[in-house]
């Protein structure tokens, strides 16, 4: 009888809840995946709301020792063959990330990194280059993208490594069959926790575009804001006279959440850094038109001209002309929500997801 294969699992788990901490307490929870092993966690967590995602305290400092001497007892009570790890690839995370790997390769713990950020392509640092292949060497890495992949790790002649492309899942509905509920006006909603870098400021700019044309619409914004100015935003709502066009109706789990796709009839993500929302295949589950921005892996979720459109980041202008389009449509709104739809239904439901990470484990785990 053959042994478990041992697997620590090195992972950020909600709170706070966000893509990374979702998908990984996915693959932790998830039997498929985890037949036939034998699996330990390690619960990461420098930061209690998002907030504090992007600062640096005293706080996170002691956390980070504690992280690794945790790391260090496990690897030697444990003696893992792998361990999983969702690594920051960029900016300052990368370099606290890379004294975890040192631990890895001092035990010979092979890494199996997925990887849900972009940008290592813009780093045109020599030594980080470096790093990034010491890093990724003698590794099963999974990216959430085939275009990012090739992009971002396919350039750096990574030695000794496996490559995977595995686009991420969500909870399908219960049955194919769900009915939006229509309401006089044509509702766009966006659901985000929101910042300027979530294209907040975009979608404001052009809420102000539609008004001018007077067309008959509604915007709810769902979620939790984080680095917002919230006077800034007050005042320019004030200015651009939409108060009454918006709505910021705070964050919504569980069935409330449901009920604000159930009743939006197109999907806005204007977002200016992402690599793969999650929110957008939740839209394509409920049969929403998107209208996103060229970021990350977004040109591969949404099919330009058929599930919806992708624009120029930054560019409000267009935001605007393409939710107009659909505003002024009702049958092209249907038409493109029944093709995301159909497109979520093969690509992007939490069973697809498991299945591929689940193939890759049995192909490469023993």
């Amino acid at each position: 009888m053959n042994s478990k294969a041992k697997i620590l699992y090195f992972v950020h788990l909600p709170p706070p809840l966000h893509g990374v901490s979702t998908v990984s307490k996915t693959i932790f929870d998830s039997e498929k995946i985890n037949a036939n092993i034998e699996k330990r966690l390690i619960r990461i967590n420098y930061s209690d709301n998002l907030d504090q995602l992007d600062r640096i305290s005293l706080n996170k400092i002691y956390k980070l020792i504690n992280l690794w001497f945790r790391l260090l007892f496990h690897l030697i009570s444990f003696k893992p063959s792998y361990v999983y790890w969702t690594i920051v690839p960029l900016g300052n995370g990368f370099i606290r990330d890379s004294l975890f790997v040192i631990l890895f390769k001092l035990f010979n713990t092979k890494p199996i990194y997925h990887l849900h950020g972009n940008g290592i392509s813009e780093v045109k640092s020599k030594f980080r280059l470096k790093l990034y292949r010491f890093v990724f060497s003698n590794s099963i890495v999974i990216h959430l993208s085939k275009g990012l992949m090739k992009k971002e790790i396919t350039p750096l002649k990574i030695k000794n490594s496996i490559t995977y492309s595995v686009p991420n899942g969500v909870d399908d509905l219960l049955n194919d069959s769900h009915e939006n509920i229509r309401n006089g006006k044509v509702n766009i909603l966006y659901l985000s926790n929101y910042s300027e870098s979530k294209g907040l400021y975009v979608l404001v700019e052009a809420i102000k575009i539609l008004k001018q044309k007077e067309l008959n619409f509604y915007v709810t914004v769902v979620g939790k804001p984080f680095n917002v100015n919230d006077k800034k935003l007050d005042n320019l709502l004030q200015e651009y006279n939409i108060k009454d066009d918006v709505s910021f109706v705070g964050p919504k789990y569980g069935a409330e959440k449901d009920d604000e796709f159930k009743q939006a009839d197109i999907f806005v993500f204007p977002t200016l850094n992402d690599t793969f929302p999650l929110v957008l295949i939740e839209a394509m589950k409920y049969s929403l038109p998107i209208v996103g921005s060229m970021e990350g892996a977004i040109p591969e979720i949404i099919d330009d001209g058929e599930t919806g459109y992708i624009v120029k980041k930054r560019n409000f202008v267009s935001v605007a002309i393409k939710l107009e389009e659909l505003i002024k449509n009702d049958s092209l709104r249907e038409e493109m929500g029944r093709k995301g739809y159909n497109k979520f239904k093969v690509n992007y439901t939490n069973d697809v997801f498991e299945q591929r990470i689940s193939d890759i484990f049995k192909k490469n785990v023993n």
